[in-house]
């Protein structure tokens, strides 16, 4: 591998049902050429920035381009790696919650606190294909960009290091739906207690425990199901702790929603079976899901689209009349880099009432416009003064992600 040091290599861990190892890197981490062309993110990753990016005045990663911090998986003798989802900048550590959905815990970028791009600490559902916008300097993604997957949940500041799961702890029941993550710079370890909603989660924090200085630097579940922790690094001291429960543990009922939830993960899982090149013309069954009220299957549902021919996505984009359907099929299109396709769709794009679409449905638009902007070139002229005067109607609209 290519990377080394703090954003180099990380971590590794086996998947539940024991037929994956799961692998993940920092920003300064290469992906190697093989994984990059067995990819369940389709190989187009770019900055797809409108607006050229301020970059560090330090010069950190001036010259990382995406896809970023990843993970990857293989099988159990070393064989088949793919590229499982990216888009982070220097995630230390992930792990798998009891419905074998995989959690990553992401760092933020320490010298950008003060800036409109500075993006705290976060927990990631990283699904397959993902891609959670990080890019160099001020080029990171807004997480309302219909591209990006949003995170669970953000922590503030801090220096992620470890991550270890509640239902690998012999904890009690409320803690075995969670996961416990390391801050090393404050020295605090926090409960993340994760809450299905939809196909994806949602998430509260507190702080487990901390100390002063308690710099941790990683831990385990052990066999005995305490909680291991290391701490140290930078000339500090390091020490070995065990933490146990004392007490009778229960399991943690299932939830209402989260049996709930089961669907709409099996859905999800069954529309990320497309994200393999070789899987046959599937484009029917992602179409059906373009619209999907779920954020995280109408993005799985793309992803698959973007892996299947480019004649037949523009195919079905011509003939559409669905808002949502045409929005999401032109970022797929666009994103494939098919220059015989922008016509159809910029004529599909103005062909759609921008005043009747939902906020949440304006700024997906306004993003598909750009995305194919950035990548296709600008509309013919009469498209761009349609938009012209569409967009300039509606601005100022009010709303700051908007009117950006």
């Amino acid at each position: 591998l290519e990377g080394e040091g703090e954003h180099g290599p990380h971590s590794l861990i086996l998947s539940p049902d024991q037929q994956h190892i799961y692998f993940i890197a920092g920003n300064m981490t290469k992906v190697p050429e093989e994984v990059a062309n067995n990819s369940r993110q389709p190989r187009h990753w770019a900055t797809d920035n409108l607006l050229t990016p301020y970059l560090d005045a330090r010069g950190h990663a001036h010259n990382v381009q995406p896809p970023g911090g990843w993970v990857a998986r293989f099988e159990p003798d070393g064989s088949n790696w793919e590229l499982y989802c990216s888009g982070f900048r220097n995630p230390y550590d992930f792990g798998f919650n009891p419905a074998g959905e995989l959690f990553v815990f992401d760092s933020d970028m320490e010298w950008d606190i003060g800036m409109p791009w500075y993006r705290p600490i976060r927990v990631c559902h990283a699904v397959s294909g993902g891609e959670f916008g990080w890019r160099t300097g001020s080029g990171k993604w807004p997480a309302y960009y219909p591209d990006h997957l949003p995170p669970v949940i953000e922590l503030g500041q801090g220096s992620p290091t470890a991550v270890v799961m509640g239902s690998d702890l012999n904890f009690p029941a409320r803690y075995q739906q969670g996961m416990f993550v390391f801050d090393w710079s404050f020295g605090t370890i926090y409960f993340v207690d994760l809450q299905a909603e939809g196909s994806s989660y949602t998430a509260s924090k507190e702080e487990f425990f901390s100390g002063s200085p308690l710099p941790l630097t990683d831990g385990i579940a052990g066999s005995d199901g305490a909680l291991y922790f290391a701490t140290g690094g930078r000339n500090l001291n390091s020490h070995l702790y065990r933490l146990r429960y004392i007490g009778t543990t229960d399991s943690a009922p299932e939830s209402v929603e989260a049996a709930m939830a089961s669907d709409l993960r099996q859905l999800r899982q069954a529309l990320a079976e497309t994200h393999q090149p070789g899987k046959g013309e599937q484009s029917d069954f992602l179409w059906q899901h373009l619209n999907h009220p779920d954020r995280f299957i109408r993005y799985t549902a793309r992803i698959g689209l973007e892996h299947q021919p480019a004649h037949l996505i523009q195919q079905q984009l011509a003939s559409a009349q669905e808002p949502e359907r045409i929005i999401q099929a032109s970022m797929a299109l666009a994103r494939k880099n098919v220059a015989s396709a922008k016509n159809t769709i910029y004529t599909q794009l103005t062909g759609i009432d921008f005043t009747t679409l939902s906020p949440g449905l304006q700024l997906d638009y306004l993003r598909t416009v750009a995305l194919t902007i950035i990548r296709l070139g600008n509309p013919g002229r009469q498209q761009q003064q349609q938009l012209t005067r569409t967009f300039s109607e509606a601005f100022p609209s009010g709303d700051f992600a908007m009117d950006r």
